[in-house]
């Protein structure tokens, strides 16, 4: 493919996906790689996956990122991570 994607801001599940079809990415951002938030998250990249037999689950998943946002994430937002 000639098409190259730049992602610039919070892309990175984007940038994974581009690359993953075999399309090129640049990746552009105003703060050096390693004081990234993608880095800097003390918790890791989270997602609901019920690799451990938990019941976890994309509601869970939703409620906990609201509550470590201190409910100051708009829904519409929080939708959009789960």
């Amino acid at each position: 493919m000639n098409h190259v994607i730049i992602v610039v801001g919070a892309g990175l599940s984007a940038a994974v996906v581009a690359a993953k079809n075999n399309y090129k990415v640049i990746l552009v951002s105003p703060m050096p790689s390693e004081r990234a938030q993608s880095v800097m998250a003390e918790g890791g990249i989270n997602g609901a996956l019920d690799t451990k037999g938990e019941n976890d689950s994309i509601y869970d998943h939703y409620n906990d990122t609201m509550k470590a946002g201190s409910l100051s994430c708009k829904s519409q937002c929080g939708d959009g991570t789960c």
